[in-house]
């Protein structure tokens, strides 16, 4: 009777400081972005365990955090004034 056997690879593991030697990120971004939710990551006292395959599959691009943008008015803003009605006609300022 032959089984096959499945071998179950543990999950890999790094420091802040590894992951940041990886990714280029400081420590204290990578603390911070395992604080709010942004990478995975386990805190046990003062050491921030994060898992490998977090950093290891592809991030977001950065177009889709980028805000949609309004074209801008003409410039320069138009030079002509409109008449004051206070003002007689022909009269300069």
């Amino acid at each position: 009777m032959s089984t096959a056997a499945t071998t179950l690879m543990p999950p890999r593991f790094s420091s802040a400081a590894d992951v940041s030697a990886l990714t280029g990120l400081s420590v204290k971004t990578i603390r911070r972005r395992v604080k709010d939710g942004t990478i995975r990551g386990v805190k046990l006292g003062r050491r921030v365990l994060i898992p490998l395959d977090a950093i290891d599959r592809p991030a977001p691009r950065a177009d889709d955090y980028r805000p949609q943008t309004q074209e801008a008015p003409p410039w320069p803003p138009s030079t002509t004034r409109k008449p004051d009605p206070r003002r007689p006609a022909g009269s300069s300022p």
